[in-house]
């Protein structure tokens, strides 16, 4: 278990690099957005949100007053639609599988190596000038021209790319696990709303000039 400090003494603190694996690094923005970078190679940004939401739902409670959601990010850049295609691309080719092997979880007696499949979740904040559309086909067409066999599912992905733009920032990660765990949304996953029950896996979809579609969340105020 990792505890980190509140926000109230983040600023007060040193940290010795060699005792501590998380750093934990508050940035006043509306909201509140909290990041902690992980400095330790042994240390999986994902499976650390998997096992947050999981404790969540199994508590039935968030273990947080304040927390809502954790993303686990793996990049970011500039909320330019050429610089989030190829961070998204580099995203894919070091963070993606390659492949589901006969015996993989959710594999239900395949009989040869499948492509791997994924979906798209974009949102976007404080920034009127990002339109969800053009995102979701620029990156879409990036990945498809980086690996033709990556197939998108809807219903089913594989590992979804998760894309968060705030102000001009682009935040890019993955999560394979976003539909079951609630879109990595705490007190959801501990606490599931009826409407979230039944309709886990509806969602929006953006169908590219390739033929590729994307899936995507609605936008929150």
């Amino acid at each position: 278990n990792v505890t980190l400090p509140s926000p109230s003494t983040t600023n007060s603190m040193n940290y010795d690099k060699t005792l501590h694996r998380l750093s934990p690094r508050l940035t006043w923005m509306p909201r509140a957005l909290y990041s902690c970078r992980c400095t330790h190679p042994s240390i999986n940004i994902e499976r650390l949100a998997e096992l947050s939401l999981r404790e969540a739902r199994a508590s039935g409670s968030p273990n947080s007053r304040v927390c809502i959601r954790v993303v686990p990010i793996h990049a970011t850049c500039y909320a330019k639609i050429e610089d989030v295609s190829n961070a998204a691309v580099s995203i894919v080719r070091n963070h993606f599988p390659t492949s589901r092997k006969p015996g993989d979880e959710n594999e239900r007696e395949a009989k040869e190596v499948r492509p791997i499949s994924y979906a798209i979740s974009y949102r976007s904040r404080m920034n009127s000038q990002a339109h969800r559309q053009e995102y979701i086909e620029a990156v879409a067409k990036a990945i498809h021209n980086h690996d033709p066999l990556l197939k998108v599912n809807l219903t089913e992905p594989d590992v979804v790319l998760i894309i968060e733009i705030i102000k001009t920032v682009c935040f890019i990660g993955t999560f394979e696990h976003f539909y079951d765990l609630a879109k990595l949304n705490l007190r959801e996953a501990a606490c599931p709303s009826p409407s979230l029950k039944n309709n886990q896996k509806e969602k929006n979809s953006e169908v590219c000039d390739t033929g590729i579609t994307g899936q995507v969340q609605d936008k929150e105020d």
